[in-house]
């Protein structure tokens, strides 16, 4: 989860993954003919939104790098220690946000199969 960058938290991680997921369910939807050209529409628009966070994440590492480059943190034939804890705290924001996201999924999977959530379901039909 880094702080700061919007797109990088738990929210756009499950927005990239329901974007990712949007195709394959509305093939299955025009395969079952539920499937409407409105509804292909909203899919490309959102794929256009999660390309464009992609791409300024992209950006926003590719100037990193060069910043990293100009403040000439490369030491003498390897990786400046330096450099190497950076890349390294950003492997750990990253799999810190896949390992948060999974929990949060997990548990709000494990708490539908708990009595309160099927008396709940039961009292709304």
């Amino acid at each position: 989860m880094t702080v700061g960058i919007p797109g990088t938290g738990l929210g756009g991680l499950f927005y990239f993954l329901l974007v990712a997921w949007m195709p394959f369910r509305e093939a299955y939807l025009t395969a079952r003919r539920r499937s409407s050209l409105a509804r292909w529409r909203s899919v490309g628009f959102h794929l256009l939104i999660l390309g464009g966070m992609l791409g300024v994440l992209w950006g926003e590492a590719w100037l990193l790098e060069r910043a990293l480059e100009i403040l000439r943190l490369e030491g003498d034939g390897g990786i400046h220690p330096a450099r190497q804890m950076f890349l390294k705290a950003g492997q750990f924001a990253a799999l810190a946000s896949i390992a948060v996201l999974a929990a949060l999924l997990a548990t709000v999977a494990a708490l539908r199969l708990t009595p309160l959530a099927r008396t709940t379901r039961d009292r709304a039909r």
